[in-house]
């Protein structure tokens, strides 16, 4: 008697799988489509940020907005790789031309992730510095931001680094310090946290030109005690540097009581540093394609993106202001004279 159940619902089953048999055939192929990633990514222009919107305990509002622009990036699906060939801005980018040699993909965001957070604190410095309004370092975090292909080590991109041979982190000059006591050879245990773990790591010392060194770059990031303690807030999706000028900019017209965006839409993309000097960036067509399908009536670009910018504006027509940014101070003066 089971037996005959069990046939029974062998044929439904059989019945059911041949008359939908397209059916099941198309979803196959859209999930395949869809599932299946490729050594590629996809970009294409995105939009604006307002930066204002992200902000906490401002002091001051805006009539206009400071706004970052950024560049929409999806994996390289077969579904994303067909929409890239067909539609115009979307442009297909070997992973290779991504990662650098001897790393993978996961090095790369992880160092995007670190940029961001170096971008946050390189533009709370210089926004407040340039506002007159004090601020204190209450920590410092230090991140593997490279590992040279030469050194001995468990250590990747990304980690935070704990302690070192068992002595609580400080500083990255405390530790360079003890570094400098050791000879090639010589083993270091360095706990770090790693994708909210912490784990133990070993670096051996290398000799480099004469130098002893493990053969990483770190990157330190500062938080601050402020009064006002503006805060800005970021999708855990997010990354990168490119957004320090914009960031800066917002911090400083919320400390400020002049409105230095005089009631415009103000877009635009550059890193900033501690000195308030603007850096390079990439993707700046989709960028500035981002900044005028969404209305906005300036666009800053770091010097370097300056030409290829002013050469994308005149191949497309775009009816948008660009303004060359150097420093923090000069953009300062290039905007105060949007007011006239």
């Amino acid at each position: 008697m089971k037996e005959l159940k069990r046939r029974k619902i062998y044929r439904i089953l059989f019945d059911d799988i041949k008359d939908h048999l397209f059916a099941y055939f198309i979803i196959l192929i859209l999930l395949n489509l869809i599932i299946i990633k490729l050594p590629y990514t996809v970009e294409s222009p995105g939009g604006l940020i307002n930066v204002e919107d992200r902000l906490s305990n401002i002091e001051y509002e805006s009539t206009g907005s400071f706004n970052e622009t950024y560049v929409t990036s999806r994996k390289g699906s077969v579904l994303n790789l067909i929409m890239a060939k067909i539609l115009p801005n979307w442009d297909i980018i070997p992973n290779s031309d991504i990662v650098s040699d001897g790393e993978t993909m996961e090095d790369t965001n992880n160092r995007y992730i670190i940029q961001l957070y170096e971008g946050i604190s390189n533009s709370t410095y210089v926004a407040y510095n340039k506002a007159n309004v004090p601020l204190n370092i209450t920590s410092e975090s230090n991140y593997v931001y490279y590992v040279d292909e030469l050194a001995n080590t468990s250590l990747k991109v990304g980690d935070k680094i704990l302690s070192y041979d068992d002595i609580d982190f400080t500083s990255y000059d405390t530790m360079g310090t003890y570094l400098n006591t050791k000879q090639p050879g010589d083993v270091i245990h360095i706990k770090v946290l790693r994708n909210g773990t912490n784990i133990d790591t070993t670096s051996t010392m290398i000799d480099y030109n004469g130098r002893t060194i493990i053969g990483i770059l770190v990157s330190s990031i500062y938080s601050y005690e402020n009064n006002p303690n503006i805060q800005y807030t970021y999708k855990s999706s997010e990354s990168g540097s490119s957004g320090g000028l914009m960031l800066t900019l917002a911090i400083y017209d919320a400390l400020t009581e002049d409105d230095i965006t005089h009631g415009l839409t103000i877009s635009g993309t550059g890193t900033i540093d501690r000195l308030g000097n603007v850096g390079e960036i990439a993707g700046v067509k989709y960028k500035l394609a981002g900044a005028v399908k969404s209305h906005a009536d300036v666009f800053l670009v770091p010097t370097e993106n300056y030409e290829e910018a002013m050469q994308v504006k005149e191949d497309n027509n775009y009816d948008i202001q660009i303004i060359e940014a150097k420093t923090f101070d000069q953009v300062l003066e290039e905007l105060a004279k949007l007011e006239n």
